[in-house]
């Protein structure tokens, strides 16, 4: 295993275009780039534009990208390359990609706890679940809008192949379909209520749901460092719309 780590593999180009990333220049005339790779694009400027302005990456990188690609693009060859200095997934997904992710990787920040409900308009009858259609994203590696509700129906219905079940592309092509009345139940987060009228029903899937971010284990401590600083917009987003009291970070030293 040890020889695997050692080599460097051919890396296929990421299909990452204009709009899912945002890139800047340090000005320091080097090659090297960091990479950082997130579920969303909150404060993504203002994330790189922190990065660029920094004397201590302008020392190790001539420039910044945050991409938010789609996670099923993610392959176990950017884990052994290390394309991604920074990368936000679920320890055991990665691991399921790569194996040996703890030897890469290490974290740096960990939201864990938040909920996962079933929303719905009307009182959800989970006894006449093939009666409802039913929402989900179509992304295997998706905990909230995949994983979890399916594990739920399972544990529910006799014969999930029975029931209506409609798959979307991402989050936002299922809460539009939500609000087109395309299906009558959708699986998401407390966040999903905020600003709505709409009265929804929701019953609670999980507390036990949670997100990480990781960093290469080729960083300096210093680097680190910055790059916590840099990603506390991500944290206190996070932190909103997942109701957290708490966030954890790993990292000891920091001012």
């Amino acid at each position: 295993m040890m020889n695997l780590l050692l080599t460097r593999h051919q890396s296929v180009s990421l299909p990452i275009g204009p709009l899912n990333e945002v890139q800047c220049q340090t000005g320091s005339g080097l090659v090297n780039q960091l990479n950082i790779q997130l579920y969303t694009p909150v404060r993504a400027n203002e994330i790189t534009q922190f990065l660029c302005d920094s004397t201590l990456i302008k020392q190790h990188y001539g420039s910044v990208r945050l991409s938010w690609q789609a996670r099923d693009t993610l392959t176990p060859i950017n884990l052994l390359n290390q394309d991604f200095d920074v990368i936000m997934g679920r320890e055991h997904s990665l691991k399921g990609l790569v194996p040996s992710f703890s030897q890469l990787y290490s974290p740096i920040i960990k939201f864990d706890g938040f909920s996962v409900y079933w929303f719905s308009r009307k009182a959800i009858e989970f006894s006449e679940l093939e009666k409802l259609r039913i929402g989900l994203v179509e992304d295997p590696l998706s905990h909230t809008h995949y994983l979890l509700p399916l594990q739920d129906l399972k544990a529910r219905s006799s014969n999930i192949d029975a029931l209506d079940i409609h798959y979307y592309a991402d989050n936002y092509s299922l809460y539009e379909a939500f609000d087109r009345r395309e299906v009558d139940i959708i699986s998401t987060i407390e966040m999903f209520r905020k600003g709505r009228n709409d009265g929804l029903h929701s019953v609670r899937i999980t507390t036990d749901n949670s997100a990480t971010l990781f960093v290469t284990s080729e960083l300096s401590n210093a680097v680190r460092c910055e790059l916590l600083t840099a990603l506390e917009p991500v944290v206190e987003h996070l932190s909103t719309i997942l109701n957290l009291s708490s966030v954890q970070t790993s990292l000891t030293g920091c001012n």
